[in-house]
């Protein structure tokens, strides 16, 4: 690699390619891998953002790519917490894309996975630098 962190995107719907191009033009990332449950959505989002990576249908089967630092998270919350638990136990660091999941005991699982690992995490939440939010956050103080 060329010191950058490689980055998985797990999940192949509209919010990926909002993730795809963050770390594309972020200079510290490179995105190294694209999957999804259908292969050949993941090959539609790679070819769409001119990317030239290689492309699965199983999770299990991209953690397993050279030079995979990060996963992006990009799946339907109701998977999520499978999606968290596997990458984590991988040993990847995560960027998870909201909402988190559907339940408190999945959300503790997650939390359990993530700290045995040792690895860092996040939940996307673009909106929190709006300056729509950021001037009701000014208001309420």
């Amino acid at each position: 690699m060329n010191g950058k962190l490689g980055v998985l995107i797990h999940g192949a719907g509209w919010v990926s390619t909002q993730h795809v191009d963050a770390f594309k033009t972020n200079p510290h990332t490179d995105v190294v891998a694209i999957s999804s449950r259908n292969l050949s959505s993941a090959q539609a989002r790679a070819d769409e953002a001119g990317l030239d990576v290689p492309c699965f249908d199983s999770l299990d089967k991209a953690l397993q790519t050279q030079g995979v630092d990060i996963v992006s998270i990009c799946t339907p919350q109701h998977v999520h917490t499978e999606n968290v638990i596997a990458a984590a136990r991988a040993g990847k660091h995560l960027v998870i894309e909201k909402p988190l999941c559907n339940s408190v005991s999945d959300g503790r699982a997650m939390a359990a996975a993530i700290r045995a690992a040792g690895v860092k995490t996040l939940v996307c939440f673009v909106l929190r630098w709006n300056p729509l939010i950021e001037t009701l956050k000014r208001m309420l103080v």
